[in-house]
């Protein structure tokens, strides 16, 4: 992973993950620039020292079979984190966690039995967020 803070004139490397395969996922917390989570297919890492170093944070999260899809989080809070999750395993669709990935809350329930591609967290709201879906996009409220 590599970072640029002048519009990519320059690079510079961060640590390195563990795991292999591809980084598929990007997501800086809003409120620290130091807190980024990132994630191969099946697991998510977090760092809280601008990607000097870096943790895997996938346990809880039911990985494998389905890919994680997405990751958002709250503008106010970077422990406040939520992924979704490809496939077809019913009930395994969205995860949260209020603790920068060290534990993980199922939040999936209502939705159907569809890969969840992606998650928007609404800014300033008390858990408040959308799972677009292959067919739907559903709004849930913590």
């Amino acid at each position: 992973m590599f970072r640029s803070t002048n519009s990519g004139a320059s690079w510079s490397q961060l640590g390195s993950l563990g795991g292999s395969g591809n980084v598929m996922l990007i997501n800086p917390a809003p409120s620290n620039s130091n807190v980024i989570y990132t994630a191969r297919a099946t697991q998510l890492f977090k760092t809280t020292d601008g990607g000097s170093t870096w943790t895997n944070i996938t346990t809880g999260i039911p990985t494998g079979s389905p890919w994680i899809t997405d990751i958002d989080v709250d503008n106010t809070n970077a422990n406040n984190v939520y992924v979704t999750l490809s496939g077809y395993t019913a009930g395994n669709k969205v995860f949260y966690s209020t603790d920068g990935g060290l534990s993980w809350v199922n939040y999936s329930a209502g939705l159907p039995n569809l890969p969840a591609n992606c998650v928007v967290f609404t800014k300033n709201s008390p858990g408040a967020i959308y799972v677009g879906m292959d067919f739907g996009v559903y709004y849930r409220e913590l």
